[in-house]
């Protein structure tokens, strides 16, 4: 019987990635000089997608902040 995989490296059911991130839509910014931060960005965009998340990649410097809906936030009342 094969080994179960270990905490660290199994992948989060579509009802567990609900629970864990209970929203539909997140932007990931990232800021790169070498590339490194972009290919995680990406990677973890990726991840978003497969659980059915809408994602959007994109670098700090092309993200419009005065975009930003900061009413949407209820935390920060």
């Amino acid at each position: 019987m094969p080994a179960s995989p270990s905490t660290s490296t199994r992948r989060a059911s579509n009802h567990e990635m609900e629970d864990l991130i209970p929203i539909d839509k997140v932007v990931i910014l990232y800021a790169s000089e070498t590339g490194n931060s972009q290919d995680t960005a990406e990677r973890v965009g990726r991840e978003f997608r497969r659980y059915g998340k809408r994602c959007t990649v994109m670098s700090m410097e092309l993200f419009d902040v005065v975009s930003l809906d900061i009413r949407k936030h209820k935390d920060l009342d």
